[in-house]
C-alpha cells in the first residue's frame, strides 16, 4: 500500500532479455507472483474495511460481524505489509523505511480493531481502540509520504514491482529504459502519470482518508458514540477504496516493468 512492492524478478527479467537475444520464442509478459500475492492480500483487506464502514452493512449485520470484518481486513493488512518488508531490498532505504513504517501502522490497526470486538463500556476499552487507530493512521500517512519521495527521487529500478534494486540489474534496466534519445538523469518509468506515481498517489490519498477517520472518531465523554460518525464512515470508505486501486495498480506495474526489461534485451 506504500508504493513499495515485492522484489525477485530482476534476476529473471535479465535472464529473459538474454533468451530474447539467443533467438528463443518469447512469452507473454505476466505480473511477478510477490505483485499479485499483495494486490490480493493488500486488495482483500481494503474490501473489508470498505464493506465494513457502509451504513447498510453496519445496520443489517450483527455489531460483533462487523466489528470481526474489520479485524480480517487488519490482519490481511499486516500479512500484506510482512510480505513487503521481507520483499524490499535492504540497499531501498527509502523503501525499506515505508515498509516497515507500514507495518507498524498494520499492528495498530490490528489491535483497535480487535478492542473494538470487545466491550466498549469501559473508559480504558475506549482508549485502547482510538489511539491505536490514530497510531496506525499516522503510520500509514508517514509510510505514504516515503513511498511517494521514493518514487521521486527514484534514479534506478526499485522492488516496487518485483523487480529489486540489484547494482547490476538496475543499471542494465535504467539503461534500457532511458534509451537513445534519453539523457542520464532520464527517470521514464516513475514519471508523473505512471504506474508507480499513481499508485504512491492514490495510497497517500487513502492515507490521509483513514487519518481524518481516525481523527473523527473520538468517543463523546460517558458514552460510547463516536464525534462524527458519518465522516469515520466516509473517510474509512474512501481509505479503503484508495488502496485497493493501489493494489489492483500493483501486477499492471509489475507487468509492465518485466515488459521494459524484457524489451531491453531483445
Amino acid at each position: 500500500m506504500t508504493g513499495t512492492g515485492p522484489a525477485g524478478d530482476a534476476g529473471r527479467a535479465v535472464r529473459a532479455g538474454r533468451a530474447g537475444r539467443a533467438g528463443r520464442p518469447a512469452r507473454a509478459t505476466r505480473p511477478s507472483v510477490a505483485s499479485v500475492r499483495l494486490a490480493l492480500l493488500f486488495g482483500l483487506g481494503s474490501v473489508c474495511f470498505a464493506v465494513g464502514s457502509l451504513p447498510l452493512y453496519a445496520a443489517r449485520a450483527a455489531p460483533g460481524v462487523v466489528a470481526w470484518t474489520f479485524v480480517v481486513g487488519s490482519v490481511l493488512f499486516t500479512s500484506a505489509a510482512a510480505f513487503q518488508v521481507a520483499g524490499t531490498p535492504r540497499d531501498d532505504r527509502t523503501d525499506r523505511a515505508a515498509a516497515w513504517v507500514q507495518l507498524v501502522g498494520t499492528v495498530c490497526f490490528n489491535v483497535s480493531t480487535y478492542a473494538a470486538t470487545r466491550d466498549l463500556a469501559a473508559q480504558p476499552a475506549r482508549r485502547l481502540v482510538w489511539a491505536p487507530d490514530v497510531y496506525g493512521s499516522v503510520c500509514f500517512l508517514v509510510a505514504s509520504v516515503l513511498a511517494s519521495v521514493a518514487v521521486r527521487r527514484a534514479v534506478r529500478p526499485r522492488a516496487v514491482h518485483g523487480v529489486p534494486g540489484g547494482a547490476a540489474a538496475a543499471r542494465d534496466n535504467l539503461g534500457a529504459a532511458r534509451g537513445p534519445d534519453r539523457g542520464p538523469g532520464a527517470r521514464v518509468a516513475w514519471r508523473r502519470g505512471s504506474v508507480d506515481w499513481w499508485v504512491a498517489a492514490v495510497n497517500l490519498a487513502g492515507s490521509v482518508a483513514f487519518g481524518a477517520a481516525a481523527v473523527a472518531a473520538r468517543y463523546v465523554a460517558g458514552t460510547t458514540e463516536e464525534t462524527n460518525v458519518a465522516l469515520v464512515n466516509a473517510g474509512t470508505f474512501a481509505g479503503a477504496v484508495c488502496f485497493l486501486a493501489g493494489a489492483a495498480l500493483l501486477p499492471v506495474g509489475s507487468a509492465r516493468q518485466r515488459a521494459r526489461a524484457d524489451g531491453a534485451g531483445a
